[in-house]
C-alpha cells in the first residue's frame, strides 16, 4: 500500500465520537445532507463515516442482492453484537424471523426503488425478560432505483447474551422511549 493509499482511509471505529444518542436520527441526517448537495448521490456514492460517527457501530452498509434482499458488505460493532456474529457477507433477512420477513421484503423493495424505510423491530429476550425494542432504517443511495444501501439498526437497550432475532412491530417507526413494567395506581379496593 502507497503513501496516497493510506493518506485516504478512515478509521471506522467512531473513535473521539461519543455514541449518539439517537443513531437512526443521526444516520438519516447524514443521508439527508448527501441527497441536499448540488451533485446529489447518484450510483456510486462516496461515503464519509466522518458525517455520522456517534453512530457507527449501529450502521450498515449493503448491496442488492435481488429486487428483495440487500446482502451487508459493512457493519458496525453494536449490530454485529445483536446478530452475535460477523455480518459481513450475509443477508439482511439472517437478522429476522420467518415471520417478518415478508415485511422486510416490501421495506428493501421501496428502498431499492428510492424511498427510504424506517420500521420498528422487537425481539424477544426470553421469559421474565421485556422484549428487546429496537429500529431500523434503510436508505437508498442513489436516485431513483438504487444497488447500494445506507441503514442502521439500534436497540433501545443492550441485548441479552445471545443473538437477537427481530420480528416487525410497526411498519411506519421505531418505538419511542420504553414504558414502564408496572405502574402504580392510587387507591385501593373500596370497603375492605
Amino acid at each position: 500500500m502507497g503513501q496516497a493509499d493510506t493518506a485516504s482511509v478512515i478509521p471506522l471505529t467512531g473513535q473521539g465520537a461519543p455514541h449518539d444518542p439517537d443513531p437512526l436520527a443521526a444516520v438519516e441526517r447524514y443521508w439527508q445532507g448527501l441527497r441536499a448537495t448540488p451533485h446529489a448521490p447518484t450510483g456510486d456514492v462516496r461515503l464519509d463515516p466522518r458525517g455520522f460517527s456517534g453512530a457507527l457501530s449501529d450502521s450498515f452498509i449493503a448491496d442488492a442482492i435481488s429486487a428483495s434482499e440487500i446482502g451487508i458488505c459493512i457493519a458496525g460493532q453494536r449490530l454485529e453484537a445483536l446478530a452475535g456474529t460477523t455480518l459481513r457477507g450475509l443477508p439482511l433477512s439472517v437478522l429476522f424471523l420467518p415471520e417478518a420477513r415478508p415485511t422486510l421484503v416490501r421495506a428493501v423493495r421501496r428502498t431499492l426503488a428510492g424511498t427510504p424505510a424506517r420500521l420498528g423491530l422487537i425481539a424477544s429476550q426470553g421469559p421474565f425478560r421485556p422484549g428487546l425494542r429496537a429500529g431500523l432504517v434503510l436508505l437508498p443511495l442513489g436516485n431513483g432505483p438504487c444497488r447500494r444501501v445506507l441503514g442502521a439498526l439500534c436497540a433501545a437497550q443492550p441485548p441479552s447474551r445471545r443473538a437477537c432475532r427481530f420480528r416487525i412491530d410497526m411498519e411506519k417507526g421505531p418505538p419511542g422511549p420504553a414504558q414502564p413494567l408496572l405502574r402504580l395506581v392510587q387507591g385501593g379496593m373500596a370497603g375492605t
